[in-house]
């Protein structure tokens, strides 16, 4: 789990910083996306079928559902449309998030 937090911890700073500096059009930005795509790749294999990041929910998720939300935002929802729109990993977790009581 902790492999998977410093990978969340990494694609934070490099989305949410710029959003501050450059906004959400500048290069930093750009970079930041790029970036995290890299890291959304590794995480997407790794979590594979399992229902939750590390199999039960966990503070990871609770992490992720947070990054994907500001990811979301940023991309006008294309997020989820590189990883397999609604049935991807990313998208299913979002919504399985959405809807803990």
């Amino acid at each position: 789990m902790l492999s998977v937090l410093g990978v969340l911890k990494d694609i934070h700073k490099k989305i949410v910083v710029p959003c501050y500096d450059s906004g959400i059009k500048g290069k930093a930005m750009k970079e930041g996306l790029e970036f995290a795509q890299r890291k959304l790749d590794y995480l997407n294999k790794y979590i594979g079928s399992k229902p939750w990041v590390c199999g039960d929910l966990t503070f990871a998720d609770f992490v992720l559902w947070e990054e994907l939300q500001i990811l979301f935002v940023i991309t006008k929802g294309q997020i989820f449309q590189k990883y397999g729109a609604g049935l991807s990993n990313f998208s299913r977790l979002f919504n399985n998030f959405n809807v803990i009581p």
